[in-house]
């Protein structure tokens, strides 16, 4: 099995041919012997279920890595997007936040992925009426410094508010 053609039939979408050599990968690494392979290999996982939008078998997956390093920052923002993606709001906020908070510690620049999905999570919560409606515009200030296109286009498909969202931004 060569990871060219893994990887050739990932860029094609086809996720299941993808997930049976991945899960044949998952079931021969042993994380007691070689648990940074085993992170790996489950992270890769992770991310083809949730490309095939398989989000609750995902976080399932999520969780063992987790399980194995829970400092780890892909983890924890591929968890806050699953949990985002299922309207779990409450519950993703504390995994985007974590996957910040790690990113920050390791001194690297803020992530826009990152940055955007807590401006996703925050709106979501105040529409839901748990928090200031206004809660998620600092974040979306901070995605659209980073990256004003692509803060754009998350809106679009995710914010209900978007006219008045895409005028404030470009107060």
């Amino acid at each position: 099995m060569a990871k060219n053609k893994i990887t050739e039939q990932f860029k094609k979408s086809k996720f299941e041919e993808v997930l049976k050599k991945v899960n044949v990968l998952d079931k021969f690494t042993d994380k007691k012997e070689e648990p940074q392979k085993k992170k790996k290999v489950l992270l890769f996982k992770a991310e083809v279920l949730i490309r095939d939008s398989k989000f609750p078998a995902a976080l399932k997956v999520l969780d063992e890595v987790l399980g194995l390093d829970a400092n780890d920052i892909a983890a924890n923002y591929q968890k806050g997007l699953c949990l985002f993606v299922l309207r779990r709001n409450k519950e993703g906020l504390s995994y985007v936040d974590a996957a910040i908070e790690e990113n920050q510690k390791l001194g690297n620049p803020e992530n826009f992925n990152f940055v955007i999905l807590k401006a996703g999570i925050l709106y979501g919560l105040g529409v839901e009426g748990k928090m200031s409606k206004n809660a998620y515009r600092l974040w979306l200030e901070k995605a659209k410094e980073i990256d004003l296109v692509r803060a754009e286009k998350f809106m679009k498909n995710n914010f209900k508010e978007y006219k008045e969202t895409v005028d404030m931004l470009k107060r």
